[in-house]
């Protein structure tokens, strides 16, 4: 389960009614293995080193007649030791309160030097 933090669902309305225009388009490792909270704004324990910075992903529209989303795909290779237990999207390249989701993964990911990593991020939409 990927839980949407509420400044990431506050965020998602300023882009829709224009009061910003920074993208949510960041992917990022978190070393913490805490369960998911609406209520975080950062990564607990955020992974910067070894490969482990923050991936502009690439954004493409997935939907289909049934289904509004859009899917954020980023790709690590990995140069050092590292325990990966969530990623999480945010809306800057730079660490701080812009969280927008955050998904604990079910076990934690152990990386080392040459390893590599996809992360596939679907964001659906419900019509009314």
């Amino acid at each position: 389960m990927v839980t949407a933090t509420k400044i990431g669902l506050l965020h998602k309305l300023k882009q829709t009614y224009g009061l910003t225009t920074m993208p949510a388009k960041w992917i990022g490792l978190d070393g913490d293995a805490s369960a998911e909270s609406a209520a975080q704004q950062a990564p607990a324990q955020e992974l910067t080193s070894g490969g482990c910075g923050r991936v502009e992903a690439v954004v493409t529209d997935v939907s289909t007649s049934s289904d509004i989303a859009v899917q954020l795909e980023a790709s690590y290779e990995f140069t050092a030791y590292n325990s990966i237990n969530a990623y999480f999207v945010a809306w800057s390249p730079s660490a701080g309160n812009n969280m927008t989701a955050r998904h604990k993964l079910s076990s934690t990911q152990n990386v080392g030097p040459e390893d590599t990593m996809t992360i596939k991020f679907t964001d659906h939409e419900v019509a009314a």
